[in-house]
């Protein structure tokens, strides 16, 4: 069976009309998590210099956030707000395979919802579309692909862009399936910057709208790719793994047109990785117990049990970077026992990286192996945590998964709570209720070039 030509073929027949609702509804709310996000990001180092370099490429119909009168093409406006929107870890995840849909998706339909002056429902359609070919193409081989060293939402992310952006342009099956084989010369993206903390992990939300938007243009003018990207003999599938792992091909296509991935979505209320907010869930419950007290000295030692990735990457005591800061358990007990975890403005300040009272609290956080939960990951990014106090009780608490994920989803009201805190000093209020407005109602939208234009 060839998984590819009939994910094409889904791809290319998908409609608005024919979408259940609460899959238009977390469009919107994907959309303006996406939104919120990217625009906060745009005031970090990082952010300031993807925008000096995008202004140097000002020809075009898009909009960089948090908007400019300038408007740029969309291989630019995509890589530069989605390289925003993965910009402070706080975008959104898909736990089953590790990645992150919107910063790769949502920038990339946009730009080329704009370039092209679509309406709403193309732009809902093409994010749907894009969250669908992004998440099924990692899934045969998730776990193995991620543990082999590679990013998946860069790897995953170059072929979810580029569906999205052949949506948009309305391609036939024939397109798409050129589009997607072109992706496949483009793709890549490894996780080297976990042991640097590195802006360069930043760019992997960027990257693939920027060959996205080039690539579906490629393919709508006629040039072609190979057939079978995903399970052919040298296929993504078979290449971005070890030799002698057997991907399941089936799940490129299993429950098409039933089960939406855009469905299984994870929206995060605090910037750091997803795999630490099960930890943070944690520790929100133990804070309630009787007795409890953040006092450094009131806690023996506080022990995390999770799956394999958490111990081999998430357990840095020393991060020299906010980026690495934002990856590291450790650290991030410790900005809860000092703070307000989810406060993403404090890791504006590159000091707190080096804030000793933050810092202290690695010396009493160790992790261990659990079998249950490594055997759910990454389908599951769950967690136990025991504190132990000094007088030498031990509260525990645990979470298969993090808040904002399965059947603990957020409301759309509170991702939209979320996109207004983060918007707070760039948007004017008239601005952020306008763009919350015609998200809400995206369907209406007659343009999508109007969705950042006041009205």
């Amino acid at each position: 069976m060839n998984e590819t030509r009939t994910l094409c073929e889904f791809a290319a027949k998908l409609s608005y009309d024919k979408l259940p609702q609460n899959v238009i509804d977390m469009a919107k709310k994907c959309l303006i998590d996406y939104i919120g996000v990217a625009a906060f990001a745009s005031q970090t180092e990082m952010g300031q210099i993807m925008s000096k370099v995008g202004k140097r490429n000002n020809v075009g119909s898009c909009t960089i956030l948090p908007g400019t009168e300038h408007k740029y093409a969309p291989n630019m406006a995509a890589f530069v707000n989605g390289t925003f929107g993965h910009g402070f870890e706080l975008d959104d995840i898909n736990s089953a395979t590790a990645t992150h849909p919107g910063c790769e998706i949502c920038s990339a339909a946009v730009a080329m919802a704009e370039e092209c002056g679509a309406d709403g429902k193309t732009l809902i359609e093409a994010i749907v579309v894009g969250y669908e070919v992004m998440v099924r193409c990692i899934r045969p081989f998730a776990k193995h692909h991620l543990d082999k060293g590679f990013h998946p939402t860069a790897t995953g992310g170059t072929f979810g862009a580029t569906a999205a952006c052949c949506k948009v342009l309305g391609l036939n099956a024939a397109q798409f399936e050129n589009a997607l084989g072109i992706a496949g010369t483009f793709t890549s993206g490894i996780k080297q910057f976990t042991h640097y903390g590195s802006m360069s992990k930043r760019l992997h939300g960027g990257k693939g709208g920027y060959d996205g938007a080039e690539i579906a243009q490629l393919a709508k003018e006629g040039f072609t790719g190979p057939s079978e990207i995903f399970e052919g003999k040298t296929g993504f599938n078979r290449v971005f793994c070890d030799s002698d792992y057997a991907a399941d091909f089936s799940l490129l296509t299993d429950g098409l047109g039933e089960i939406y991935a855009i469905e299984d979505i994870t929206v995060k209320p605090c910037p750091a990785c997803g795999v630490i907010h099960s930890v943070i869930d944690c520790l929100d419950d133990i804070s309630k117990e009787p007795g409890f007290s953040k006092n450094f000295d009131a806690i023996e030692k506080i022990v995390v049990k999770s799956h394999h990735n958490m111990i081999g990457q998430h357990m840095l005591y020393e991060p020299k970077t906010v980026m690495q800061g934002q990856y590291s358990c450790p650290f991030t007990v410790g900005v809860y026992m000092e703070g307000e975890v989810r406060d993403a403005k404090q890791y504006l300040d590159d000091g707190i990286i080096k804030n000793p009272a933050i810092l202290r609290w690695g010396e009493k956080v160790t992790a261990e192996l659990d079998e249950e939960m490594d055997n759910a990951f990454p389908a599951r990014f769950g967690s136990k945590v025991d504190v132990v106090l000094a007088d030498g009780r031990t509260l525990h608490a645990e979470y298969p998964t993090p808040k904002g994920s399965g059947e603990r989803q957020f409301t759309y009201d509170e991702v939209e709570n979320k996109y207004m805190i983060l918007t707070q000093s760039l948007f004017s209020e008239a601005m952020q209720k306008d763009v919350a407005s015609k998200v809400r109602q995206l369907e209406k939208l007659e343009n999508v070039r109007d969705l950042f234009v006041e009205a």
